[in-house]
């Protein structure tokens, strides 16, 4: 099922798209053979996103042989399959009422009756549900997770005036969030947010409510709230507009959740009127995204962008019409009139040749990790290297999960001849000397293409081997956006968007922290790819005559093939940043 866009304000229209059906299954302990058994078969089949098999292994528990405890965790798993299925009644139908002791399952009850009461459109009883529920939480993270969905479920709940019309009745917390909802329905002012903060005092809300009073220029929360009622809306058609097919559900969910926050932020920023936009669950499956695609045709879509997964875009790929496509991961070969775009591996890496070359660094060693992943960044490398005049004299592939990388240093940097040499000169001379090893010289840079963990793990043993004046190439994998001093001296080659310190991008950043603080915090470049797919979208012709696009991932050309490729730049890490010594593309 699609979620629809409510354009009350950016922060808000991130999170609406959270639907309640993607809340997390945790599992409780298993509880002994073989009724509890079945049971927990079937929580795990609920976790693994099967419905039906759930269902199937529930059918079989004969009735009268379950204790208290099992049959709460039945309910919840009857309860999740009704969430699942987007069929509120039935959850509420499956849970017991909140007055039952299921002690530690209770505050998933309340969670599931919440989702249920929200999908049903009852905003007023999903707070209520909500704000009593976090009368059995203790931690701060579970509260603040609490509150978020208090917060998602008003902002993705389509309800008339009259449903908010006995809140003065309510007590405080619950009067606060269903005031506060009622300020965004009728177009949040900053005056009307004021009104709001000195009526509910102390409301866990405000933190929300100071999103809403945020004024960026182009991104501010007063116009998009504007805009909402002359455009799209919640109950728009979508005819013509955007289907972005995205996990926002399952293990890829904060990959999605981060590439649909860049494309809602560069919606937002754009000129009105703006098409209308909808978000596509892809969950984890290839089938679902097909599905989703189906979807999106169904309803009118003007444009797809997505899926996420190279897997999802094959299945997609299968059934695809001629509607204008923007895959958001790469496939073998073109797939009609779509454009293939992500951010894949091989645009590091042959930016590292790029630069290498560019420097005059015409020999290289290369060091990678056995995986597929790597094999592509290192025929990437190796292709864009050679094709320019360069030679890769050795390559040594680390052993999955290995923490030493002695050995394979040792070999590349040839060591062990260097001893070698030492000791037959010792057997000419009939005496013994000091002597330290020494790498190669033959080699101008070192190919590194490491996830953070293994980069951390790599600058000291090459401080080890005293090889640290031999530049060392990595790509994004190694930097995760935060300072890392554990990885300085490496040179960096990434994106605009991490890259920038300064400039464009880095103000473009500043703009949008506060709005979207976790997806730039801690999915930057899946933010940046959401950025950029809205405005190859928006602007098919960009690519016209060979042109280039300069943007957030970096800068854009379209092939003969419909594959989009970036070129990047190179910055050495210094104190934990990219430096801004930066190489011109």
């Amino acid at each position: 099922m699609p979620y629809f866009i409510a354009m009350k304000l950016p922060r808000l229209a991130a999170a609406l798209l959270l639907s309640c059906s993607t809340l997390a299954w945790s599992a409780p302990p298993f509880l002994g053979p073989p009724t509890a058994g079945l049971i927990g078969e079937a929580e795990a089949a609920m976790a693994a996103g099967d419905d039906k098999a759930a269902e199937s292994l529930l059918s079989r528990i004969p009735s009268g042989s379950l204790d208290a405890m099992q049959v709460a965790r039945m309910q919840l798993v009857r309860a999740e399959i009704g969430l699942r299925r987007r069929q509120p009644a039935t959850v509420l139908r499956a849970l017991p009422p909140p007055s039952a002791q299921v002690g530690a399952l209770s505050a998933r009850m309340e969670q599931l009756r919440a989702a249920a009461y929200f999908m049903s459109g009852d905003v007023v009883s999903g707070v209520r549900t909500l704000v009593a529920r976090e009368r059995l939480l203790s931690s701060a993270t579970s509260i603040a997770d609490n509150r978020e969905q208090i917060w998602n479920g008003l902002v993705s709940t389509p309800f008339s005036p009259g449903a908010l019309a006995g809140v003065s009745a309510e007590e405080p917390m619950t009067r606060g969030w269903l005031d506060l909802a009622r300020v965004l329905q009728e177009g949040p002012s900053t005056s009307a947010i004021a009104a709001w903060s000195q009526r509910n005092p102390g409301h866990p809300g405000a933190t929300k409510a100071a999103l809403v009073k945020a004024s960026e220029p182009s991104v501010s929360p007063d116009r998009v709230a504007a805009a909402s009622t002359a455009t799209v809306g919640m109950q728009a058609s979508l005819s013509g507009g955007y289907a972005l097919l995205l996990p926002v559900s399952g293990s890829l969910a904060s990959a999605g959740r981060a590439v649909r926050d860049g494309f809602i932020a560069a919606w937002f920023a754009s000129p009105e009127p703006r098409a209308p936009l909808r978000v596509y669950d892809t969950g984890n499956e290839a089938t679902q995204a097909a599905a989703a695609y189906q979807n999106a045709v169904r309803d009118g879509a003007g444009t797809v962008i997505g899926p996420l997964t190279k897997e999802g875009v094959s299945a997609i790929a299968r059934q695809a019409g001629p509607l204008p496509w923007l895959t958001l991961n790469y496939v073998d070969g073109s797939i009609g009139g779509a454009l293939q775009f992500g951010l894949a591996p091989e645009d590091e890496a042959r930016a590292v040749a790029n630069d290498a070359v560019a420097t005059g660094r015409l020999t290289a060693l290369a060091l990678v990790p056995n995986t597929d992943w790597g094999e592509r960044a290192l025929a990437a490398f190796r292709r864009q290297f050679e094709e320019q005049g360069g030679t890769v004299l050795q390559t040594t592939r680390l052993p999955n999960g290995t923490r030493d990388f002695g050995r394979p240093l040792r070999d590349l940097l040839k060591l062990d001849n260097s001893a070698q040499r030492h000791a037959a000169l010792d057997r000419v001379l009939g005496e013994s000397s000091v002597f330290e090893p020494r790498p190669r010289d033959d080699a101008a840079l070192l190919f590194a293409p490491l996830r953070a963990t293994e980069a951390r793990l790599l600058v000291p043993q090459l401080d080890f081997f005293r090889a640290r004046d031999l530049p060392a190439y990595t790509v994004s994998a190694a930097h995760t956006g935060l300072v890392d001093r554990q990885i300085d001296g490496l040179r960096l080659c990434d994106m605009p968007w991490v890259l920038d310190d300064t400039g464009t991008w880095a103000s473009e950043r500043e703009r949008l922290r506060d709005l979207f603080p976790e997806a730039l915090r801690d999915q930057p470049r899946l933010f940046a790819l959401g950025t950029d797919a809205f405005r190859i979208v928006r602007a098919r012709d960009a690519f016209s005559g060979g042109r280039e696009m300069d943007a957030a991932s970096g800068r854009l050309t379209l092939g003969p093939d419909n594959r989009i490729t970036r070129r990047l730049a190179c910055r050495p890490i210094v104190d934990g940043r990219p430096s801004a010594n930066a190489n011109p593309l």
